[in-house]
């Protein structure tokens, strides 16, 4: 992965429909992550340890003449083993130690200055970071709070920079932290990393809505890194190891050197000028970029692995073990059973696995059989699946939007103070939306070719036309249709599928405001997850003293039942109708 995969990679994160989170500032993290990755080479672990007392920020005095410039340093200490010892220590005096006997960690120390004539704010981590510091209130000094104002700052007194200390609190929080669901609501845990497994499956997860054919991992920075580094003229081969942690160039060569050779061999040979850029292209993991390729299985698809013949024989063992369990309940025959469900389960998983690797890798052959046969037809312009995927376009939230219009822009002017402005809406937008409740993630697979995500038909309709203007009514907007929609449908329906609670929560947005659920029993699950710890009605303003008084405040008011044995209840009496309420 080089840093044009990881732009375009970056900007699939932003715009993606497929893959919601809880807050905005989850979506920033992983873009940052992104840009940490590819910049320091650095391993999964050592970027997930990452606080903020890492970084370091500070105006730098420009030798070129000019105004400051913005520097981020970043420290990095808990890396893999390194000439044989995870941690190098020397004894040395810091600035503001007075014991010269102090052990001191030996960290690889990146500095990032501002690059003001980067094109590209996708991928600047400047940008970033400082929205989440703006967003985070981050500064020791409370006025320092936009960056207009830090553009003010300059280096005085002949001295050559200026930090910028942040809140002591703030210096202990992990920058790639770890989110939690609390009594229904999503916390950020800022004391607490980020697992790797948790990064790691969201890593893989946008590279394959990405389009990416290969498993994308952290570990990818490193080999496109490291391949730059070692290509670098400005790079001797004594700074590679030490940015990789290589205790020899061995190691490089051995594990981290890409086996397609993207040298020009033709050109090479024949005496003529390499064509870098083609070939750099070619061994690219963007390359095989298909956004159309598979990421799920059909139900046919995952009907056929429960007849295959190591399921099979899996299940029968297990079942063969449940009843000899009738007749012996000892402890270890009910041990022996949960292992044989285990493995039931596990065989399950591995099958459907490999069956989807193979999928996706068959994919590319028979697509591009039709995509030929298409454009010899003549009909190329009618891809039914290109389609498909543009359509997600139009589920974008609002807030969502605003970050990508002031992202994806270009420089206009060569004027520094155009450029800065461009500059600072972007982290402006970044801070608002760090904050921003996206509702959390999907649950399963999509069930429908054009995303949704918590939109139903009511919201993605067409409108109706609006009435005239007039001068004393205006038109009233799509949002406050939607809610007076919603308000209606549970104020009416028998079984309602929207939740009372979300909606008259004003701190959700709008799509999980207004959100209907495709089942009664699964607005029921949605509300005793999320809800039966909340001691107060949203939507009536209502104060309540406890859980039961939630419960009944529910059915009686909301005709919500929440009891467990409802359905148990329900299917013993007569059916009074239909699960799935029309209203």
């Amino acid at each position: 992965m080089y840093v044009q995969d990881l732009t375009e990679l970056n900007e699939t994160i932003l715009r993606t429909q497929e893959r919601r989170f809880h807050f905005g500032y989850e979506r920033i993290q992983l873009c940052l992550f992104n840009m940490l990755g590819i910049y320091t080479v650095n391993r999964l672990h050592a970027l997930l340890s990452l606080q903020f007392h890492h970084l370091r920020f500070s105006i730098q005095d420009n030798p070129d003449g000019g105004p400051p410039v913005l520097l981020v340093e970043i420290k990095s200490e808990h890396t893999k083993q390194f000439l044989g010892t995870s941690q190098m220590y020397v004894s040395c005096v810091e600035p503001g130690n007075d014991d010269p006997n102090i052990n001191t960690i030996l960290s690889n120390n990146f500095p990032f200055p501002e690059i003001i004539n980067d094109p590209s704010l996708v991928f600047s981590p400047h940008t970033f970071i400082f929205g989440i510091l703006l967003w985070l209130q981050a500064f020791e000094v409370p006025t320092l709070s936009s960056m207009e104002r830090l553009r003010k700052l300059f280096v005085q007194g002949g001295r050559q920079q200026m930090e910028l200390p942040l809140k002591r609190e703030v210096e202990g929080y992990y920058v790639f932290c770890k989110t939690e669901v609390i009594n229904g609501r999503a916390v950020l845990q800022w004391n607490q990393p980020m697992t790797d497994g948790a990064m790691s499956g969201r890593l893989r997860n946008l590279g394959e809505i990405h389009g990416l054919l290969q498993s994308m991992f952290a570990h990818r920075f490193r080999y496109g890194g490291g391949k730059m580094l070692n290509e670098s003229s400005a790079v001797s081969e004594a700074q590679q190891n030490l940015i990789m942690k290589h205790a020899d160039t061995r190691t490089f060569l051995n594990h981290y050197l890409p086996r397609h050779i993207d040298t020009d061999m033709q050109n090479v040979m024949n005496g003529r000028e390499s064509n870098k850029s083609l070939m750099r292209a070619i061994t690219r993991m963007s390359r095989w970029i298909d956004k159309r390729r598979p990421r799920h299985l059909t139900s046919e698809q995952r009907a056929s692995l429960r007849e295959h013949p190591e399921y099979v024989e899996a299940t029968r063992r297990m079942k063969e073990q449940a009843e000899e369990c009738k007749y012996d309940p000892s402890a270890a025959m009910q041990s022996r059973l949960e292992k044989l469900t285990r493995e039931t389960s596990n065989t399950f998983g591995r099958l459907e696995r490999a069956l989807r690797r193979k999928v996706r890798h068959e994919f590319d052959r028979k697509q591009a059989i039709i995509d030929i046969e298409r454009q010899l037809s003549g009909a190329a312009v009618d891809d039914e699946e290109a389609k498909k995927v543009l359509q997600v376009e139009d589920q974008m939230l609002p807030e969502q939007i605003d970050l990508l219009e002031k992202l994806f822009t270009w420089p206009t002017s060569q004027s520094l103070e155009a450029e800065w402005q461009r500059r600072n809406a972007a982290v402006a937008t970044i801070s608002r939306y760090c904050g921003f409740l996206e509702g959390g993630p999907l649950r399963g697979r999509r069930k429908r070719a054009a995303p949704s995500d918590g939109f139903d038909e009511e919201q993605t309709s067409v409108l109706p036309e609006p009435a005239k203007k007039s001068c004393s009514s205006p038109e009233p907007s799509q949002q406050d249709i939607l809610l007076v929609n919603a308000k209606n449908y549970i104020k009416k329906a028998k079984k309602p599928r929207r939740c009372f609670q979300c909606y008259g929560d004003t701190e959700l947005p709008i799509h999980r405001r207004t959100q209907k659920y495709s089942e009664y029993k699964s607005t029921l699950r949605h509300f005793r997850e999320k809800h039966l710890q909340d001691r107060r009605c949203h939507m009536c303003d209502e104060d309540l003293l406890h859980e039961m008084h939630l419960r009944r405040h529910a059915e009686e008011v909301h005709r919500l039942s929440t009891e467990r044995n409802y359905y148990a209840k329900k299917d013993t009496k007569e059916d009074t109708g239909s699960d799935i309420d029309t209203d």
